[in-house]
């Protein structure tokens, strides 16, 4: 499938995988003030998520395979691959994959093993809305609040929403197909999937996907592996805490 994807700045290629119901929009700031001034930076749209197509399918091997034709498209022959979340994983099991394509891995508070936090609830409470009945993303957000009460929760699952047409709102990501695939969001990378390339994790301080057991996990798929804590941050460490969180990117990218 080809993905819909923005594109900025010069100099090496960089591809930030964005997570489970976000889009490329959530990583254009961070970009263009942190990443764009040193590299060429590729920000993609997952399948059924953001202005990318919807298909039936929805796994890490479709999404891999969907890197692999971008990087070909493209005529990247190398680059640095960095995913947050779901786009972390993708990233991870793409580096075993075709390790020749990945200059370094960046992965954010996402680990290779099987991943036990359900985000059904979340895409079960959004097929709930009714857009024939709600007219503005105040409606929504209200009519959300019950099934999701966390604020920043909501407001990043409102990013999801768009005008259809002039009278009516709309969902971008392919919902109902998420809610029937997400059980393939929870697999763990196979034991013989290793990447020995230059890797970086970077966990949450306050996030628990990456703990001991993660830990050790990690180090056997991903043996050249460097673990990076971010002080206050949860699961999105980007978000939560960006000057420091690209800090620490740049700094582990800039090393030859």
């Amino acid at each position: 499938m080809q993905l819909n994807f923005k594109q900025m700045g010069e100099g090496p290629a960089l591809v930030i995988l964005h997570g489970f119901l976000g889009s490329s929009d959530n990583w254009v700031s961070l970009s263009r003030n942190y990443f764009a001034p040193h590299y060429t930076v590729y920000l993609l749209d997952a399948r059924n998520h953001g202005e990318s197509g919807h298909d039936s399918e929805h796994s890490y091997t479709a999404m891999v395979d969907d890197l692999l034709e971008f990087l070909d498209t493209q005529n990247i022959a190398k680059a640095i691959i960095m995913g947050h979340s779901m786009g972390g994983k993708t990233a991870m099991l793409f580096a075993c994959e075709h390790p020749d394509r990945v200059e370094k891995l960046v992965v954010i508070d996402m680990m290779p093993g099987i991943y036990e936090h359900s985000n059904l609830p979340v895409v079960e409470a959004m097929l709930k809305l009714d857009f024939d009945t709600l007219k503005s993303r105040k409606e929504a957000d209200e009519a959300l609040t019950p099934d999701l009460p966390n604020f920043g929760l909501r407001q990043f699952v409102l990013k999801n929403i768009y005008w259809e047409t002039k009278e009516r709102l709309g969902w971008r990501p392919n919902l109902q197909v998420l809610a029937d695939t997400i059980d393939h969001l929870n697999e763990a990378l196979s034991p013989d999937h290793v990447f020995a390339g230059s890797t970086l994790f970077v966990r949450g301080e306050l996030s628990d996907y990456i703990k001991g057991p993660e830990v050790a996990d990690i180090q056997m798929h991903f043996p050249g592996a460097v673990i990076e804590t971010i002080e206050g941050a949860g699961h999105w460490v980007q978000a939560d805490k960006p000057e420091e969180f690209c800090k620490v990117v740049l700094a582990y990218l800039f090393e030859e």
